[in-house]
């Protein structure tokens, strides 16, 4: 019998062994001998993330198989085996087991521990809820007979502030605080203790960022997690991390992505759906380089958001890819070298004689305001070739001056493809000759 989408009768069969769980677990936790574990921790002393003393919490291995070893256990699993016959999602779960015995044990491993897995994350006190009881199986139900399964993807940002708690760029699309509570996540899920990989973040890489980009996004597999199956919300979030570069002037990136089924406790349905990718661990951005979004930026965003989304010129393509690969590299020269094929890809797709002198009227012309703007930005990106010319011949620069070319040919850039991705010349490259320095 059904009552408002749930199985009234073999949900009061659930019900009652999540209880008859919840009783025990609250007898081993008095009684001193509930299995339990040390979980890494996190805390704030003077405001400053480190190391804390870790916090024990139930050991699951063997907290649940604990469970199963108060009396009359399995006499009741054998009971609500059968009582369970007519559940389709039961019995989809339970498989071909037919003997009492078997199905009794399948009942507990595939169906009743994790779902008291699910109850015990929620509410660690063991208080038995009734409501609560079926909430959690509702989303069980809900989660297996979905066509979609839900996900969430978070993108810490460094070099990112904001003035207010979070910018919402979508429906499913936000730039919002990293709390706290993600990191502690982060860092017992992911952190080196239990994953000792060069994608580990360490302590200093999520105090660096008090920002993050989160997607929300669905899937019609139910299968473990993999690169392939995030990179569309990957490329998402670089899109917008792309938008708040030719926003903002600063140097900012995201390093990690963090991707989860939504809530989280159903990893405990389907272990595996939890993933961090890190595109290039060595990545590092700039920490005297901050962007600060403010209260005007958002509708901004949302318009070089569409304007990226309909990107299908290869030129414009190329020189996007390359300004966003000159954020990520480690070398100066190679950044400055990456700012210039995104230049000569867009502006000098012919390839054409006189190059840098084309290329620097064609970037005044798209970056200046006016006259004398222009001017000074012709005069910039001649400089700027000299050095990259310098650069791919061998030829030694001062690395001040390099550094000081690089921070003004990165604006150049974001000017430059900010300016052609909003309001791209009608005739193309040449069509900027008929108005340079005007």
């Amino acid at each position: 019998m059904e009552n408002g989408g749930r199985m009234v009768d073999t949900d009061d069969a659930i019900l009652d062994e999540m209880r008859e769980c919840c009783r025990t677990a609250r007898g081993l936790i008095r009684s001193g001998s509930a299995p339990t574990r040390e979980y890494a921790r996190l805390v704030r002393r003077y405001k400053f993330l480190q190391h804390g003393y870790p916090e024990l919490g139930p050991d699951w291995p063997t907290f649940l198989p604990s469970l199963t070893r108060a009396p009359g256990f399995w006499d009741r699993m054998r009971t609500a085996g059968e009582r369970l016959r007519s559940d389709a999602l039961v019995e989809g779960a339970i498989g071909f087991a037919q003997h009492p015995e078997e199905r009794g044990r399948a009942l507990w491993q595939q169906v009743l521990a994790p779902l008291v897995h699910f109850y015990g994350l929620r509410h660690p006190a063991w208080r038995w809820d009734r409501r609560a009881g079926t909430t959690v199986i509702d989303t069980w139900r809900r989660f297996f007979d979905s066509a979609h399964t839900p996900y969430v993807t978070l993108a810490p940002i460094e070099n990112l502030a904001s003035w207010k708690a979070a910018k919402r760029v979508s429906d499913r699309l936000v730039i919002r605080p990293l709390t706290d509570d993600d990191r502690q996540r982060l860092w017992r899920n992911f952190g080196p203790q239990h994953n000792p990989s060069t994608i580990a973040p360490s302590i200093d890489d999520l105090e660096r960022c008090t920002l993050a980009v989160e997607h929300r996004w669905e899937t019609t597999s139910h299968r473990a997690l993999t690169q392939e199956a995030i990179e569309p919300a990957v490329r998402l979030i670089e899109d917008l991390v792309c938008a708040v570069r030719l926003q903002q002037p600063a140097v900012l990136g995201a390093r990690l992505f963090w991707t989860w089924v939504d809530p989280p406790e159903l990893l405990v349905f389907r272990p595996g759906q939890e993933l961090l990718y890190a595109p290039d661990p060595s990545v590092r951005f700039e920490d005297r380089s901050v962007a600060v979004i403010g209260p005007r930026d958002t509708a901004a965003l949302r318009k070089i958001m569409r304007a990226l989304e309909s990107v299908s010129d290869r030129n414009l393509k190329l020189a996007l890819r390359r300004f966003d690969s000159a954020f990520h590299r480690e070398e100066t020269e190679d950044a400055l070298i990456d700012l210039w094929v995104a230049f000569e890809a867009l502006l000098v797709p012919d390839g054409s004689a006189e190059l840098s002198y084309r290329a620097a009227l064609r970037i005044a012309r798209l970056a200046g305001a006016d006259h004398d703007v222009r001017r000074l930005y012709f005069a910039r990106a001649r400089d700027s070739y000299g050095i990259r010319s310098k650069i791919v011949h061998g030829d030694h620069v001062p690395e001040q001056k390099l550094q000081r070319s690089l921070i003004e040919t990165r604006e150049l850039a974001r000017s430059v493809l900010k300016a052609w991705l909003l309001n791209p010349p009608p005739g193309g490259a040449r069509s900027i000759d008929d108005a340079l320095l005007g």
